[in-house]
């Protein structure tokens, strides 16, 4: 995923005309997110993800809860070893 995304998220909507897709919004960028990480973002969470990188980082009341890596759903899906 090469889209970059950091910010609060201010709105979560689905994208009916792209597979309904759940994507996370922030003032100036929007983000869409895997179907198996959609429970795991809510309203007024911070999200970290570089322009490029693997990883999202998903912060709740300033503290870290999770890293995500787009590497594991690839794996999971058998496009990597």
């Amino acid at each position: 995923m090469k889209r970059g995304f950091h910010g609060t998220i201010e709105s979560i909507y689905r994208q009916k005309n792209n597979h309904n897709v759940m994507t996370i919004v922030n003032k100036d960028q929007q983000l869409g997110i895997e179907r198996s990480w959609e429970s795991k973002f809510q309203l007024g969470d911070s999200v970290s993800k570089n322009e490029g990188s693997q990883l999202v980082e998903l912060y709740r009341h300033g503290q870290l809860i999770e890293v995500l890596d787009y590497n594991d759903i690839a794996r999971e899906r058998g496009y990597i070893d």
